[in-house]
């Protein structure tokens, strides 16, 4: 059993980009360590079907929040409905973003900018909207290494 193990009964986490990949597992290592996870992407249908997952791996509470994260918006509804959801939060993982493939001279300016309004403005605006809780409880922000 590693250290991580059971260090986060009660602990409130929203996890962006949870419902595939390092945000999924990710927030399945919350779940298993006792934490209430609540997961957000644009996927409603995976997001559920994560959430389920997670409380099989024996989370106290899970929720899940579908918006658009590249959007001002989409990252206010997304912190807000976990906020009314937890009352508060303890550990932020940004995990959003996907890089599509290519020739780097040849990419679209179209998805450069797609990429970096979920990568960056996302993990940016969910880091203010949830940042007053953070601070209120000695929180954490944690983001996903980029790999190349």
């Amino acid at each position: 059993m590693s250290s991580f193990d059971n260090n986060f009964e009660g602990k409130r986490v929203f996890v962006s980009g949870g419902s595939k990949g390092i945000g999924l597992a990710c927030a399945k290592r919350f779940a298993a360590a006792g934490a209430k996870v609540f997961l957000s992407s644009s996927n409603e249908e995976r997001l559920a079907g994560a959430a389920s997952g997670l409380s099989v791996l024996g989370a106290p509470e899970c929720g899940f929040h579908a918006s658009d994260l590249r959007t001002l918006e989409g990252c206010e509804t997304a912190a807000n409905e976990f906020l009314a959801k937890w009352g508060g939060c303890d550990i932020f993982v940004h995990s959003a973003g996907a890089t599509k493939g290519g020739i780097f001279p040849a990419q679209p300016d179209e998805e450069m900018l797609e990429g970096f309004a979920l990568k960056f403005h996302a993990g940016v605006r969910l880091a203010r909207f949830l940042w007053p809780s953070l601070k209120e409880n000695n929180g954490n922000v944690i983001k996903r290494p980029q790999h190349n």
